[in-house]
């Protein structure tokens, strides 16, 4: 489906100031870990929730044709299903965010100690590090640990209730047998239908938590294609003929300003060195002259030798 390079297009595309308050270790866990969960749902989860919800409606239908009350017995097993699948749903998505989160977490710190490899060993921190590696797994295990458990205990108690609905079909049938208003042929085809009935709906139920992990994944992916875009100039200037112009250019990363009211004009071909102490705005004006950043008051034009 393209998800992967349509989120790093995505991602190259947007602003820098914005793509840089995510940690590149969460970034990655987006391009692969979130579109994998996105792509197998498209894949799986959807076809298999249309498969169960015809097989639902055909065998519910021909349930019906032999015996309606009996038909509506066995779909009484539906609220029940949608209600636990209410209540799993709430605390499988945030469980599910908190999965995805400690994975972030996890792949961020791998990758900044391994960038920083000299400086870890600089300062003997291998200890250190490999204590804090530990946590990290630790806390995501803990998250998967109660996502999993929950989703098997879920599981388990709508199956029991499922079993419990086909006892009370079998019951019924053996009344009915009893008073001799069915023969033994006809109550075994009831309970294969009950159970057919019932089977869609278990199910639907127990893809709840790939729904939810679809959801989810796909909520952080969406997050990314919110950050605004750059906007890119129509046409292109030739490197050796540009100018710029700055008027009145005023730039903050907080309240507290960076640059104020600057003026400055470099001519096509001209030299020019910035030069201060540190912390006056020399990188930020360089962002800005890169479009990197956006102005917070002020223009910043480009020209060339036809202006």
């Amino acid at each position: 489906f393209g998800i992967r390079r349509q989120i790093y297009e995505k991602i190259l595309h947007s602003g820098w100031r914005e793509v840089t308050a995510y940690h590149t270790g969460d970034l990655m866990t987006r391009l692969t870990s979130d579109a994998g969960n996105v792509a197998d749902g498209i894949v799986g989860t959807i076809p298999n929730i249309l498969q169960l919800g015809i097989e639902l409606v055909l065998v519910f239908c021909m349930l019906f044709y032999y015996s309606p009350l009996l038909a509506v017995f066995a779909l009484l097993v539906a609220p029940v299903a949608a209600l636990c699948s209410w209540w799993l749903g709430k605390r499988l998505k945030r469980l599910q965010g908190k999965v995805q989160e400690s994975e972030s977490e996890y792949r961020s710190f791998l990758q900044e100690s391994l960038a920083n490899l000299l400086i870890v060993k600089a300062f003997t921190g291998e200890d250190r590090a490999v204590e804090r590696l530990t946590k990290l797994r630790e806390e995501r295990f803990y998250w998967v640990y109660r996502k999993t458990g929950l989703g098997t205990a879920s599981s388990t108690v709508m199956s029991l209730a499922f079993q419990g609905g086909y006892l009370i079909a079998f019951s019924y049938g053996a009344w009915q047998l009893s008073r001799q208003q069915i023969t033994y042929g006809t109550m075994s085809v009831f309970l294969t239908l009950v159970n057919r009935v019932q089977a869609p709906i278990l199910g639907l139920a127990q893809q709840i938590p790939r729904i939810i992990a679809l959801l989810t994944s796909a909520g952080r992916i969406m997050e990314l294609q919110r950050i605004p875009g750059e906007q890119r100039a129509a046409g292109e200037i030739r490197g050796w003929e540009i100018g710029v112009e700055l008027r009145n250019v005023c730039f903050g990363y907080t309240r507290e300003p960076v640059l104020k009211r600057v003026n400055l004009k470099i001519c096509p071909g001209e030299f020019v060195a910035i030069a201060g102490e540190s912390g006056i705005g020399k990188t930020t004006l360089i962002r800005i002259l890169m479009a990197f950043l956006e102005t917070g008051a002020g223009t910043v034009d480009f020209y060339n030798g036809s202006g």
